[in-house]
């Protein structure tokens, strides 16, 4: 069966068994030309290759190894094997590369093309993915400079300049990255990430109109690949809500839906539409579309649980704020909710743990303190609670919530008429609280005004 790739492979595999190298390889490449898609006939014959220090054709089989991702690794570790042998060899590392960043070992890549352009300083295509690489680290300086590297060696090459501004995007240079994505788009009309990268500079520089109109360029270049062009319509959307219009911006969400419904952060962008709405349920159904494809989504976590929390239902607002807070601690937002809910749970030592570590990664939260008052008032610590409210309008002065309660708690410690200031303070903010007026009479009374106590209730009546 002279046909058959697999028997010559076979036959090359013990003929390399056996040492008989030069003859192995010549079956493999019999093989080959049968079928050239095998990349472990690739793999073999450059294994074999290696055994003869045929060192660039060994790089040039593992390349075609390659053409499948799964031999990435045993390509990669190929690579290594020539390296160690021949370091100066920077085809080799460049390689190196390129199977890392196909295996998404993005500092192991960017290492390996370094040490291509250490060898050779005219090695484009190692300029360029090493920026790539670079990029996915979020190492956006670096990035940048490498793209920019790149484009004194090929100015005029389109794709360096869209990395380029991208990493300039991140660097929080919108500015720069329109001048050049101007010149792009004046050159390659068609080429629709340069309308993406300029739609997304313009988002950052607030100019929605012209942003929405890049997006709309960017579709009519009818990009192949559906989750670009998801994206796209995600940012459309974005920008739509940047202009205020959720209904528009709700049919961009769902143009996107449609082309990748398995985008965990699809959902998770609609979900927080629907919450910024006050379509809370709505929400809810989205961060659970969201978690149901990645469990491990923190943004769905995070936003599940506030929403959970607008619905009353507060134990499963606390599982969700808990779940998040095992991928991540750093946030106060996520801290603050989780008090807000054991608040509402009456757990009030505990929600006083989460609001202190929420004011400890960002003291200018007045709710935060206001609510970290609540908690230690239930608990009847009246000084601590005090404090905690006086915090809160050292950040916001005009809330009648806290000039209410910081009111109640000196009337606790007997202060009376610090705590009548406080009273009017609200109720100058907010005249219709009653209940402010039912404990300002009891205030009077004390003190003995008796007119302008029963003045007070008559308010608090009619409110």
């Amino acid at each position: 069966q002279p046909n058959r790739w697999d028997i010559w492979h076979q036959r090359g595999q013990v003929l390399y068994q056996l040492e008989r190298y030069d003859i192995a390889i010549a079956n493999y490449n019999q093989a080959l030309q049968l079928d050239s898609t095998q990349s472990q006939l690739w793999l073999d014959r450059a294994d074999a290759l290696i055994q003869l220090q045929q060192w660039e054709a060994a790089v040039s089989s593992y390349v075609c190894a390659l053409q499948q991702p799964e031999f990435a690794q045993a390509a990669r570790a190929g690579f290594e094997q020539i390296i160690q042998v021949q370091p100066q060899m920077a085809i080799a590392w460049y390689w190196h590369g390129m199977a890392c960043l196909q295996l998404q070992q993005f500092q192991l890549a960017a290492v390996s093309f370094a040490q291509t352009v250490a060898l050779q300083s005219d090695h484009t295509e190692a300029w360029f993915n090493r920026g790539i690489a670079l990029g996915q680290l979020q190492q956006w300086q670096s990035a940048a400079d490498c793209f920019a590297h790149l484009l004194h060696l090929q100015p005029n090459r389109v794709e360096a300049q869209v990395q380029q501004s991208r990493a300039l995007l991140h660097l929080g240079q919108p500015k720069t990255a329109v001048q050049i994505l101007n010149l792009v788009v004046e050159q390659r009309p068609e080429y629709g990430l340069a309308w993406v990268t300029r739609g997304r500079a313009f988002l950052q520089l607030n100019q929605s109109e012209l942003a929405i109109a890049s997006f709309d360029r960017a579709l009519q270049c009818q990009i192949v690949d559906e989750t670009i062009t998801a994206e796209i319509w995600l940012l459309r959307g974005d920008a739509l809500r940047q202009m205020n219009q959720p209904d528009a911006a709700f049919q961009s969400y769902d143009w996107a839906l449609q082309l990748a419904p398995q985008q965990a952060h699809l959902w998770t962008t609609q979900g927080s539409l629907q919450f910024q709405q006050g379509d809370y349920d709505a929400a809810i159904h989205s961060f659970e579309q969201a978690l149901r494809l990645d469990p491990q989504f923190y943004a769905a976590l995070l936003l599940r649980g506030a929403a959970l929390l607008r619905t009353q239902n507060y134990l499963a607002a606390l599982q969700s704020l808990d779940q998040a807070l095992q991928l991540r601690t750093d946030q106060p937002q996520a801290w603050s909710d989780r008090g807000n809910a054991l608040l509402q749970l009456k757990r009030y030592a505990e929600a006083i743990t989460s609001y202190h570590k929420s004011l400890r990664l960002n003291l200018r939260q007045p709710q935060v303190w206001h609510n970290q008052g609540i908690a230690l008032e239930r608990l009847g610590y009246t000084e601590a609670a005090l404090k905690s409210y006086n915090q809160a309008l050292r950040f916001q002065l005009n809330s009648h919530q806290v000039w209410h309660n910081r009111g109640r708690v000196l009337a606790k410690l007997k202060r009376y008429s610090s705590a009548l200031l406080s009273f009017n303070r609200a109720l100058k903010l907010e005249s219709d609280n009653y209940l402010c007026w039912q404990e300002r009479s009891a205030l009077l009374l004390r003190l003995g005004q008796f007119d302008a106590s029963i003045s007070s209730l008559t308010q608090a009546l009619v409110m």
